[in-house]
């Protein structure tokens, strides 16, 4: 990795951390600023390099690494169900994407007073407001992949439910 001149680069990692790799960015993230490979090579990273890691949980990673990183950490309670919401509807498919203003309104009207519902409900374990709008999304989403047009009993047809 060389660079001419000032740049700004980003090398985004984003997914769980495994305890064997992030251990070797260690020296990547202290002031020497060489990433060591299990061949032996060493990598010299250049200035202008960010290295940016998105991770669920540092329960792989120690102490050292953890140490050597700037952490911004987001409860799930902060980020709230808007957000969720908004990322969803960003995967719809194409056909469905045009529909994503309605579809937002939708939510916006129906999630409040459903989880107004579901968390005064008794329940042995109380659910956490997130998981209640996935769960409701993962069910619109797979409601929303069948086939709207499809006679009932014809191939690629939902289930009908009686």
């Amino acid at each position: 990795l060389a660079a001419v001149g000032p740049w700004r680069g980003w090398i985004i990692f984003d997914g769980p951390v495994d305890a064997v790799w992030v251990e070797s960015m260690n020296t990547a993230l202290d002031d020497s600023k060489r990433l060591c490979l299990a061949s032996g090579e060493v990598i010299r990273i250049p200035d202008g390099l960010s290295l940016v890691f998105e991770v669920a949980d540092l329960a792989a990673a120690s102490p050292a690494t953890v140490s050597r990183c700037g952490m911004v950490y987001f409860e799930a309670k902060t980020l709230g169900w808007r957000a969720l919401a908004r990322s969803w509807l960003e995967t719809l498919p194409p056909d469905l994407a045009p529909r994503a203003g309605d579809l937002e309104r939708c939510l916006e009207c129906l999630v409040p007073p459903l989880l107004g519902a579901a968390l005064v409900s008794r329940a042995l374990v109380a659910p956490s407001e997130l998981a209640l709008v996935r769960a409701m999304l993962q069910l619109l989403g797979a409601l929303l992949a069948a086939p709207l047009d499809a006679q009932p009993g014809a191939a690629g047809a939902p289930p009908q439910v009686r």
